[in-house]
């Protein structure tokens, strides 16, 4: 019974099986990819998951901690003083307390600051009216006396007077000894006023004195000791007034920031090897001044606003909205009924929060930008940020992102989801376009050697019906009686017979196609004797043919195989040297033996018509030849070098084809020594 379905050529087979295949690999494609799609979409959602609840968690602690400290505080300012201490100590992002009394009624219709005090300012024109500062200023216009002198008396007149007026007469004093360059009576007059250690700047004002001009004459000592060659020591005194002027509290320390900014840190800058003292004194002077901003943000517009009690509103920030490192104002009530305040560094508030527990696995890439995208705090590095969330109530104008390296190691710790259904794949598909190669190969390579098979056979059926057709010929003629001479008999007969024989080689050489050379039974022997018997047998047929031969026999290690079968390939070899030898040229054949390392090397060198370069390889298949002018005639079926590399490989060994002498070519055995 006949199959209803029609048969496929079997050239279409393999572009069918390529479609198919194809077809079925892009699905697999298709399907990994959106596996991994959904897996990056999957890790984004977690991502902003894990923000999100970061932000909130942290949130919810920072309101719970800035709750409790606001409602525990009580009216008296040495209370706050000691818990702003306390605070500034527990929280590196704390800055300063505000307390205040609210508005009251009847006469206190207006709320009142109780904590930080307001500074002791200096009264210039009181001081100038004080007794002794008016005696020596009688000698001001006096130019008989020179300015050394009117500062002497300055000093003495004043040497019993309070500390602001002593500290006043002195600055005066050292101000007339410079006019006439006396550094050293200068520096003296403001050292021996000045209380130093006893009363730093924090402690000036519960003193009476005032913070400003305490801090000028120390910095006007520190400038003396510069211009008199003391750079090291006015450098130090000018870093450790810095760090003193700029932890002092709000108001005072509003004045005596132009003697950091103007005085201190200039002259630090010259120096060398203050770099680490500089930065460190610029960041608290800007921390500082936004001190005194926020100072100014609650007596100016947060007091005048408190028009009720505290407890009848909830706790509200008020944020510095203008600043590229803003402040931010914790507002609230105390149990006792009191207005509160805590001012928060900003930047170093969202720092502390990027170290926080539920941020550590994207701690690395985490950033905040302003709504701007303007960089804040964070990282900068680890490409585009690619997820962002709110930073709560805190912070509303800054927003909490991830770059895109932070999913980028999150998939990468996830891949084996989508990477190992990509590598299956791609491995099948890597075989199934081998197997392809492989069968558009194997298609080619049978196509090649079906045409082989057919050349060749029309070749031997040709080579098999001449002499088949001499033999009848020559018998029909004895049979009829055409030849009567004896001598003529003979010479049919001797015809007949090397008809024969041409006939037995020519069938030889087909059954050698269906059999390959194998060494069943291998014994050593010395390659010597194969290359002898070769020269025994090729010499004088290539003298006799006009071709030059030449023999170059060196001693070697003995080789296991069979010696007659390695005679038949330098047969063979010296064989095609004489069939493909040039006409037009004298012609040359040499043969060479030696051994090189563990291998015994047989090499056949000829000047003759060589192989093309192409072809040094496919020649030792069955059935190839190299067709071409003054070769057609050389005879041959391809078999010879196809005999000659399966007598190699019995012996382990192979053989290759070079290049020859003048374009010539040279074939090499190489064979394991025993």
């Amino acid at each position: 019974m006949k199959s209803s379905f029609p048969t496929i050529p079997a050239s279409v087979q393999p572009w069918i099986t390529t479609g198919v295949f194809g077809l079925i690999t892009l699905i697999a494609i298709y399907l990994v990819t959106d596996l991994r799609s959904q897996m990056q979409e999957r890790v984004a959602r977690e991502v902003e998951d894990t923000l999100s609840e970061a932000v909130a968690d942290w949130e919810e602690r920072l309101l719970g901690a800035l709750r409790e400290s606001v409602t525990t505080l009580d009216d008296a300012p040495e209370a706050a003083a000691r818990r702003q201490q306390r605070l500034r100590q527990r929280w590196p992002w704390f800055s300063s307390l505000y307390v205040w009394r609210p508005p009251g009624r009847g006469r206190r219709a207006e709320p009142t600051l109780l904590f930080p005090t307001r500074p002791v300012i200096e009264q210039s024109s009181r001081l100038m009216r004080h007794e002794c500062i008016a005696e020596a200023n009688a000698f001001r216009d006096d130019a008989g006396i020179p300015a050394s002198d009117r500062a002497r008396i300055l000093l003495r007149s004043c040497d019993g007077a309070d500390l602001p007026v002593r500290l006043y007469a002195a600055s005066e004093a050292a101000q007339l000894f410079e006019e006439e360059g006396n550094w050293d009576d200068a520096l003296a007059a403001l050292e021996e006023v000045d209380p130093g250690a006893e009363l730093p700047l924090v402690r000036a004002a519960e003193e009476g004195v005032p913070p400003y001009r305490l801090a000028a004459n120390r910095s006007h000592v520190a400038d003396l000791l510069v211009k008199s060659g003391e750079a090291e020591g006015g450098l130090d005194l000018y870093y450790r007034l810095g760090l003193e002027i700029t932890s002092l509290d709000a108001p005072a320390a509003a004045a005596p920031l132009q003697l950091v900014e103007h005085a201190a840190l200039p002259v630090l800058r010259r120096g060398i090897g203050r770099r680490e003292q500089v930065s460190r004194l610029d960041s608290a002077l800007q921390q500082a001044r936004r001190r005194v901003a926020a100072y100014r943000e609650v007596v100016e517009k947060l007091l005048p606003a408190e028009t009720e009690a505290p407890q009848s509103a909830a706790p509200r920030f008020v944020r510095d909205q203008y600043s590229a490192d803003p402040y931010l104002l914790y507002v609230g009530s105390s149990e006792s009924g009191i207005g509160v305040a805590l001012q928060l560094e900003g930047r170093a508030l969202v720092s502390e929060f990027l170290k926080s527990r539920g941020l550590q696995r994207l701690e690395r890439y985490a950033v905040v930008r302003d709504s701007s995208g303007r960089w804040v705090e964070g990282s900068r590095r680890g490409g585009r940020v690619v997820l962002e969330v709110p930073l709560g109530q805190s912070f509303p104008e800054y927003r909490l992102g991830v770059r895109a390296a932070a999913l980028d190691e999150l998939e990468a710790e996830r891949a084996g989801q989508w990477t190992i259904p990509l590598t299956v794949t791609i491995f099948m598909a890597a075989l199934g376009v081998l197997a392809l190669l492989a069968q558009l190969k194997a298609s080619r390579q049978s196509e090649v050697l079906l045409q082989r098979q057919r050349d060749f056979t029309t070749r031997v059926t040709h080579e098999l019906k001449t002499p088949l057709a001499g033999i009848r010929v020559m018998a029909e003629n004895i049979e009829v009686g055409a030849f009567r001479d004896e001598r003529q008999l003979q010479l049919m007969a001797r015809r007949i017979v090397d008809e024969s024989d041409r006939l037995t080689e020519r069938v030889e050489e087909v059954l050698a196609v269906a059999r390959e050379r194998q060494i069943p039974d291998p014994t050593p022997f010395d390659p010597e004797e194969a290359a002898l018997a070769a020269i025994d047998q090729w010499g004088p047929r290539l003298e006799a043919a006009g071709v030059g031969f030449a023999a170059d026999l060196h001693p070697t290690d003995e080789v296991l195989g069979d010696l007659d079968a390695l005679r038949d390939a330098l047969s063979c070899l010296l064989d095609n040297a004489l069939k493909y030898r040039r006409e037009d040229s004298s012609a040359h054949v040499w043969l060479k033996l030696f051994q090189e390392g563990r291998f015994v090397e047989l090499s056949v060198t000829d000047n003759g018509l060589g192989v093309p370069t192409d072809m040094r390889r496919s020649i030792f298949e069955r059935f190839v030849r190299v067709e071409g002018d003054n070769r057609g005639r050389s005879g041959g079926h391809g078999l010879g070098l196809s005999q000659v590399a399966e007598i190699a490989r019995a012996h382990r060994g192979r053989v290759v084809c070079e290049e020859g002498i003048e374009g010539g070519s040279r074939f090499v055995l190489r064979l394991p020594a025993r």
